[in-house]
């Protein structure tokens, strides 16, 4: 997927028949994501709406599933505006559609042990532990 500037047809028309029209396009640079995975702040709207979405292709089908999931399951537990709201899935085009979040990109951060940590501690407190194992399982499955 890399070199990809814009949408693929197919995922364009699909992302318009959630979001609306697309009236702007940005093409994530490479080096802020972590894997090969495409994504692109797009500005779209019905008559004339201006909202900001990401549109994310996932490399693979078990990145897709991992995403998703956390998106679903996981993402909740940060509370309200510190991550991006899900707003639609195709697993077809292996394809996500979030809001967009105002701060600063997770990939512009470092992250230290204690901050991983704390966000650990969190989700086993918020879920008694049983959802931070399943993402666990997730993110180390091959």
């Amino acid at each position: 997927m890399s070199g990809a500037t814009t949408l693929p047809d197919p995922v364009r028309a699909w992302a318009e028949s959630v979001i609306g029209p697309v009236t702007s396009l940005d093409d994530a640079p490479l080096a802020a994501w972590p894997s090969p995975s495409r994504a692109w702040e797009v500005t779209a709207g019905r008559q004339g709406g201006g909202d900001r979405f990401w549109v994310k292709l996932s490399a693979a089908p078990l990145a897709f599933t991992r995403e998703t999931f956390a998106h679903r399951h996981a993402v909740s537990y940060l509370g309200p505006g510190r991550a991006p709201r899900l707003t639609a899935t195709s697993a077809q085009h292996l394809a996500l559609i979030t809001s967009t979040v105002r701060g600063t990109p997770l990939s512009a951060l470092t992250v230290t042990g204690a901050a991983l940590e704390a966000v650990r501690t969190a989700a086993e407190l918020a879920h008694g532990g049983g959802l931070f194992a399943e993402l666990l399982t997730l993110s180390t499955d091959r």
